[in-house]
């Protein structure tokens, strides 16, 4: 009969590169004020009746799910920017940082 032990270790080695991946884009919603404002204005303009007059809760939440749904991805759209080696998103950001520093120290 054979026992597993918890005092012999057991190893699994993954095949995988050093490397780590680098990202070439970044992908981000642009949420500020008046894109808030106009979603608001949107979910109080959508009607409500086919979510309020069904007595399931389940088809009332998915009805109104969807068109949340529908009103946040129209309202905040997903935004793709790319960046390189030459160009990196990190180096705009340091770059900006002095003149921002200088300008809060004023």
């Amino acid at each position: 009969m054979f026992h597993i032990s918890d005092h012999f270790p057991i190893f699994r080695f993954l095949n995988h590169s050093r490397e780590p991946h680098k990202h070439k884009t970044i992908c981000y919603r642009k949420i500020n004020d008046l894109n808030i404002g106009k979603c608001k204005t949107k979910l109080t303009e959508e009607s409500r009746i086919d979510t309020l007059n069904i007595n399931d809760a389940q088809i009332s939440f998915n009805n109104f799910n969807a068109k949340f749904d529908k009103i946040y991805y129209e309202t905040f759209p997903l935004k793709e920017q790319g960046f390189n080696k030459k160009h990196s998103h990190k180096r705009k950001m340091d770059h900006k940082l002095p003149t921002n520093f200088a300008q809060a120290e004023k």
